[in-house]
């Protein structure tokens, strides 16, 4: 008689052993999923390149018909302005020669790069520059392609968008709550920005800079008051007025663009005053030129809070 407490306490001894196994458990997966999930935010804030960013925004949308259209996403403004590059315009590269927009979206397919490489030949057509990219199946109208590319676009790859979703989320919170306006091809044409040829379209290369200049405008660059000498090292007559036209739209103060009498591979940037590194300007040579080799240095020669020795790399670009 005296066995049987005995047992019911260790039935109870077990059932509360399990029940703290089993809590235990529990905790342990929450606390798995807790840290999954704080990675996954942590690696998509940091490549985020619109939270966390309070200029302009640019961006193309890649259709993949052909057609390019280039928004810009304007925060002070709280607009949003659009320009649809028909497929059959014809523009010129230094490192590609001339070919249709049409085929920007196919000549980086074949190395999973249709977004990006359009990317930087419209940055490079417009000397305006582009942070974002997004490839779109649809032709029904800029804003609402970009709209169905983005809620489809959440887990896409890299080739087809370079968006977080932290970006998407944003970009389609100001689809909805900043004024929209559409800039099509004959307010282009009737601007000379375009030629119509016939069937096809050609630009005029000044016409382009007038109408992109000022127009575009990233405050938050132009308020730092960054001085910016181009020397051109690149071996290419007139790289150095294209890489200045580029800087200038982009909220920079060109002082001087000139030659140089070496040719640098790859493009350099020195820095009068170290506290320059963590400014936008300079963050924005890394970003959107992909200047990697970027030290602290005297600049006074060149009359300019930096230096950019444009390099052959340079040429991928424009």
């Amino acid at each position: 008689m005296k066995e049987k407490p005995k047992k019911k306490r260790k039935k109870k001894s077990k059932a509360m052993s399990d029940g703290s196994s089993v809590k235990m458990g529990v905790v342990g997966i929450g606390v798995i999923l807790a840290l999954l999930i704080a990675s996954w935010v942590y690696v998509q804030l940091g490549k985020s390149i619109v939270v966390g960013h309070y200029g302009r925004f640019n961006m193309v949308l890649v259709r993949e018909n052909g057609n390019v259209a280039f928004v810009t996403f304007d925060p002070g403004e709280k607009k949003i302005e659009s320009i649809d590059y028909p497929g059959n315009l014809f523009i010129r590269s230094r490192s590609v020669g001339e070919y249709k927009v049409s085929q920007l979206y196919f000549l980086g397919k074949y190395d999973s790069e249709e977004g990006s490489f359009a990317k930087r030949k419209i940055q490079g057509f417009m000397r305006v520059p582009i942070s974002g990219h997004l490839v779109s199946k649809g032709d029904e109208g800029t804003k609402s392609d970009l709209f169905k590319a983005l809620r489809s676009c959440i887990y896409c790859r890299g080739g087809r968008s370079n968006l977080s979703v932290f970006d998407i989320v944003a970009l389609m919170k100001r689809l909805f709550s900043y004024t929209w306006n559409d800039r099509d091809v004959d307010e282009l044409v009737r601007r000379g920005v375009l030629v119509s040829e016939g069937e096809d379209y050609s630009f005029n290369k000044g016409r382009m800079q007038e109408y992109v200049e000022r127009r575009f405008f990233d405050w938050s660059i132009a308020q730092e008051n960054v001085s910016v000498s181009v020397i051109n090292a690149s071996g290419s007559n007139g790289m150095g007025y294209d890489v200045s036209d580029f800087l200038s739209n982009s909220g920079m103060d060109v002082v001087i663009v000139k030659g140089y009498k070496e040719v640098f591979e790859k493009s350099k940037l020195v820095v009068g005053d170290e506290l320059l590194l963590d400014s936008s300007t300079v963050s924005s040579f890394r970003e959107l030129l992909g200047v990697a080799d970027i030290v602290v240095g005297d600049t006074s020669e060149h009359r300019a809070d930096v230096v950019l020795f444009v390099g052959k790399d340079m040429m991928s670009i424009f």
